[in-house]
């Protein structure tokens, strides 16, 4: 892994702590939010000491091999960390390494179809719309064949 850039090792910089932890990953240490850029899982992490954290793509462990990681040292007060991630059936994930714990974290990426999850209230309505459309174009075959109307296009030429 290549080393971090000057804009990397500045982005661990405390910022004002203004939003309560959303998501607790030790007794001094939450995160706050998480979104997706281009590829790169982004986290705002609030740490009430500093420490040594590593964050790790867990989505890379699907496709074996070397799996990236990142050492940072997180400041007391709320921080900006990132790390490239793999996508792996419209998922993305972290794992957060403190010295504590392993906590991972995940984020949907909206690239399926049909977004789940789906109740039974879905199963019932896709099974009587499916049904409905079964028996029309039943109908409308039955229809055409009682009353001797084709389907099939008349020659000009």
């Amino acid at each position: 892994m290549d080393p971090p850039t000057d804009d990397e090792r500045n982005e661990s910089a405390p910022t004002d702590p203004q939003e309560p932890p959303a998501e607790t990953i030790d007794p001094v240490t939450a995160i706050e939010s998480t979104w997706l850029e281009d590829g790169t899982m982004v986290l705002v992490i609030r740490s009430d000491v500093p420490q040594l954290v590593t964050l790790t793509d867990a989505g890379a462990v699907w496709g074996g091999g070397e799996i990236p990681q990142r050492s940072l040292t997180l400041q007391a007060g709320r921080n900006r960390v990132s790390i490239p991630v793999t996508e792996v059936d419209g998922r993305v994930g972290v794992t957060i390494a403190t010295q504590r714990v392993l906590h991972g974290t995940t984020l949907t990426t909206g690239t399926t179809l049909l977004p789940g999850p789906f109740g039974r209230d879905d199963v019932q309505i896709a099974a009587i719309a499916g049904a409905f459309a079964g028996v029309g174009v039943t109908a409308l075959i039955a229809f055409r064949r009682v009353t001797g109307t084709t389907s099939t296009p008349e020659r000009v030429l």
